[in-house]
């Protein structure tokens, strides 16, 4: 898939150029957090790239889910800040677009208005580019549009993936929200090798299994699914977990998953893999020439229950160094990748989620269509 990208956009100095950027980052105390910080940085390339054309530049973007509403906790002031003192100059940004009713709606009347006294359009926002908004779609019927760097590196990267992965592929799919995972799932049950369920999704397979996972975090839509995908003999569960307390003292104790149907109390929860499913997943990996890894392993803001979501980074890691392509993407796993300093090794490590999951699964990313040369 070839876009028309920000390389061939006719800007000159002077130019006016509206740029959607990815600003959905956490902010504490008014300062970006933590490895968060990745999306903004990752539009770095792009804005120097038009700064140097001494284009006029104008920034555009979201925070949260302020459902059409001005909340000044969802400021990009944060953002706007920060991404000043990285270009060392003063940018001008737009209201958060979701304090807009009109934006989740696509209206053509509020792109209209983001558009006024603009010339030329770039996307630098990948994680959106499944959601059909006015800043990211609606847009594009109104300035002559092109990609920018980074998000013509991630369509790129992905299709590679998606299109013409080298066997053998493994997949690791954790977190939760199963139903956002099915459809890259299902497009790889036949292709891949290995499926490793890991983290709370785990829990709806383990349910499909009849297990009892006590209070760890499951939903029936996610059961559901699962029982759909469980009986494919490329998708494996863990073969150990961790538990933990939910409520009171904090104690832990790691079970083996054939040693019961009752895997924990009501007041316990899986919060990570256990060693063996490490040892499993590693054996296993060995011989994988495509890697996929979306969602963490357990509750790896929590110790101890970060070292599976840790050791799955390490391991990524060397196997990309070892010429593995290992592709890795969502807030999460993204945040623990570069919280343990192991993004040396990954091909590519996505700013996008659900965008990712969406476009490796098949389905149309609206904000990328609408750039694709035809």
């Amino acid at each position: 898939m070839k876009l028309r990208t920000i390389v061939a956009a006719p800007i000159l100095k002077g130019t006016h150029v509206l740029i959607r950027i990815d600003s959905d980052v956490d902010v504490t105390a008014g300062k970006i957090v933590g490895e968060s910080a990745y999306r903004l940085d990752s539009a770095l390339p792009t804005l120097k790239f038009l700064l140097g054309k001494k284009a006029v530049v104008t920034l555009m973007g979201h925070r949260g889910r302020p459902a059409g509403n001005v909340d000044k906790k969802l400021s990009l002031a944060p953002v706007q800040k920060y991404l000043e003192n990285k270009l060392k100059t003063k940018l001008n940004f737009l209201p958060n677009v979701r304090f807009d009713s009109r934006e989740e709606k696509n209206d053509s009347s509020f792109a209209r208005e983001l558009a006024q006294g603009q010339e030329i359009f770039i996307n630098e926002s990948f994680a959106t580019a499944h959601r059909k908004h006015a800043s990211t779609h609606a847009i594009t019927k109104i300035l002559p549009s092109f990609a920018g760097l980074q998000f013509e590196k991630e369509v790129h990267e992905l299709s590679c993936v998606r299109d013409a992965a080298e066997a053998p592929i493994s997949l690791i799919i954790g977190g939760a929200k199963i139903e956002t995972k099915v459809p890259v799932i299902s497009k790889f049950l036949k292709q891949a090798e290995h499926i490793f369920i890991v983290g709370a999704a785990a829990n709806a397979f383990l349910v499909a299994a009849g297990y009892d996972v006590g209070g760890s975090y499951v939903d029936a839509v996610s059961v559901r699914a699962a029982r759909k995908l469980i009986k494919h003999d490329t998708v494996f569960l863990p073969v150990d977990m961790v538990i933990g307390t939910i409520t009171g003292a904090k104690k832990f104790r790691t079970i083996a998953v054939a040693d019961n149907k009752k895997l924990c109390g009501a007041n316990e929860a899986n919060f990570d893999m256990g060693p063996a499913t490490l040892i499993m997943i590693s054996e296993m990996l060995a011989s994988s020439k495509t890697i996929l890894w979306n969602g963490p392993a357990g509750k790896f803001e929590q110790q101890p229950f970060h070292l599976g979501t840790e050791r799955i980074a390490r391991m990524l890691a060397r196997a990309g160094r070892g010429g593995a392509c290992v592709v890795a993407g969502g807030g999460e796993t993204v945040t623990s990748i570069l919280h343990n300093k192991m993004s040396r090794g990954f091909t590519h490590i996505s700013t996008g989620g659900g965008a990712m999951l969406a476009f490796l699964g098949g389905a149309k990313l609206w904000a990328v269509d609408v750039l694709e040369q035809k």
